[in-house]
């Protein structure tokens, strides 16, 4: 099946979800305008972020901000149960202070970061408590969207507390390691040359075994993962206030014309209208 790139948005500050896939799921490579957690329960092999691939089990935490691109990829014939907020920045900055900061995990990223938690039976417990809570909210209850909030804050209060007490530095797998290498080299290279046969030379592997072995890790190829960080640091940098043209550049697009028509099929508008701020809600 061929596998497309999105770009998605969100109107509301805040949503929680508790999804199940009974059938084979396909996830495709994707950023969101939204910050998000991912609590995986059953189904769950890896979560790619950016240049890092995770193995996943049940209880694993992750997080990941808006400039992120980020794929699943799952077991087959096992449900698919997961938990996933999201939320704007801004709905969450009111709430920070300065010893407690919601957002840090979220924006601040060292070279060793980890966007993985593996929680404790305890934890994972009381999140369960946590978004039971949330779900069951009764509809007609007075201040129900009062309420809300302050039950969706609590969840991003124990989160990063989480995070602050019990926040590891990203482990390789001997699997894994073998395609970190290259996922580096795309990341620190998104202006240059990122042909195949160039990516095969820096990893020292043939060009057929590097693209099998990408496949069998991600679900994707390499083009389209590619193509996805550089439309990521295009948003980035025109948040950043530079010109469509000098982020054509910075992006690695040799002609404008296909930077133009790719940017507006991954995001949904201009690069220009997206500097602008107008976005597809």
């Amino acid at each position: 099946m061929e596998e497309n790139v999105v770009e998605i948005n969100s109107a509301k500050e805040f949503s929680f979800f508790h999804i199940i896939d009974e059938s084979d799921f396909l996830g495709c490579f994707h950023c969101h305008d939204f910050y998000e957690v991912y609590i995986s329960v059953s189904g769950g092999k890896n979560f790619i972020i950016n240049n890092k691939i995770y193995d996943m089990m049940p209880r694993d935490l992750f997080i990941n901000n808006n400039y992120e691109i980020h794929k699943t990829t799952t077991l087959k014939g096992i449900p698919y149960e997961r938990y996933v907020l999201e939320f704007k920045p801004e709905f969450v900055l009111p709430y920070c202070t300065n010893n407690t900061n919601l957002l840090h995990y979220f924006r601040v990223r060292p070279e060793n970061f980890s966007h993985k938690i593996s929680l404790s039976v305890e934890q994972f417990e009381h999140l369960l408590m946590l978004f039971n809570k949330y779900e069951n909210l009764n509809r007609d209850v007075y201040g129900k969207d009062v309420l809300e909030k302050i039950y969706f804050i609590e969840m991003l209060v124990y989160i990063s507390k989480i995070f602050n007490n019990e926040h590891k530095e990203y482990n390789r797998t001997e699997y894994i390691t073998v395609i970190t290498p290259m996922l580096n080299y795309i990341s620190e290279n998104l202006s240059g040359d990122l042909c195949l046969d160039r990516l095969a030379s820096q990893v020292n592997i043939s060009k057929d075994h590097m693209c099998k072995l990408f496949k069998k890790c991600t679900g994707t190829t390499i083009n389209k993962f590619i193509v996805k960080q550089r439309i990521a640091r295009a948003k980035e940098l025109l948040n950043q206030k530079l010109s469509p043209t000098e982020v054509c550049a910075e992006v690695g697009f040799n002609d404008y014309c296909h930077f133009i028509r790719t940017f507006r099929e991954v995001v949904g508008v201009s690069p220009v209208k997206y500097s602008k701020g107008m976005r597809i809600d």
